[in-house]
């Protein structure tokens, strides 16, 4: 094998074998010979693998240098920035959205993402205590709850994302727009969750492409890569041109001295 196989994001288990397989492949047959590379793979990165710093926002030019050196070598070798750096430069879920919440919002978001609010069941009524009440999670007749969408492509985007919304919140799947415009009207004790959940997902499908369309066809270990990517080359270029302008005024301030020193010998030697 040369050098380091290719990282992939789900290593695959090693195969199972009965023991009659497993006394035959002892005998030298290919498929000891693949189970035996696919070990010695996983112990070499095993061994490799450590978690790399990133450049951070205090370093200085020689330290920059040397953790992009450490990072280039994980992307020549075919391995995945974003595990190899510990996945702390991707975005995440649950830190997407707060700095785009008001605090009712949040409070509610953080509520629901804390099992506050359950998928509603026949046959269990399940309530959460809250700072002053219970809340049950209603039951939703998805046969019957419907009501016409008020007219307008606004109008049907809206509640097109409400009902998305609504699948996450009741543990469905094939919510309409004319099942969330029913909630809207009937059931206006649920509109505030439907609404927080529906907004933290335009804000996650926002911030998922970030002016690029087309990271909406990644997967989430790729978009994590490419976050992960562009924070290291942001942070890193920044870190360059402050210690290249603190060069340049330092040569500017070096210059100046010098011509100072020089006059004097100039002015003696007249």
């Amino acid at each position: 094998m040369e050098g380091q196989a290719p990282f992939n994001d789900k290593l695959q288990p090693l195969d199972e074998e009965s023991g009659a397989e497993r006394n035959q492949n002892l005998n030298g047959s290919p498929d000891t010979k693949i189970s035996d590379t696919k070990t010695l793979d996983l112990l070499r990165f095993s061994e490799n693998f450590q978690i790399l710093d990133a450049p951070g926002g205090d370093d200085d030019l020689e330290t920059t240098a040397r953790k992009l050196q450490r990072l280039a070598e994980v992307v020549e070798q075919g391995n995945s920035l974003a595990l190899w750096t510990g996945l702390k430069l991707a975005r995440t879920r649950e830190i997407i959205p707060k700095d785009q919440m008001t605090a009712s919002e949040w409070m509610i978001y953080e509520r629901w993402k804390k099992g506050m609010f359950n998928a509603a069941s026949a046959d269990s009524a399940r309530g959460i205590q809250g700072d002053e009440q219970t809340f049950n999670l209603p039951e939703f007749d998805w046969d019957k709850n419907r009501a016409p969408v008020p007219q307008g492509q606004q109008s049907m985007k809206k509640f097109t994302q409400r009902a998305t919304a609504m699948d996450i919140v009741f543990g469905y799947q094939g919510a309409t727009p004319e099942h969330a415009s029913w909630l809207t009207l009937s059931m206006p004790e649920m509109l505030p969750l439907i609404k927080v959940v529906a907004k933290i997902n335009n804000i996650e499908r926002n911030s998922r492409s970030h002016g690029h369309p087309h990271l909406e066809s990644l997967s989430d270990m790729e978009v994590a890569e490419v976050q992960t990517a562009r924070k290291i080359v942001a942070t890193a270029e920044r870190n360059r041109n402050r210690e290249l302008e603190r060069i340049r005024k330092l040569s500017r301030s070096i210059n100046e001295y010098l011509l100072i020193i020089k006059n004097r010998a100039e002015s003696l030697e007249k």
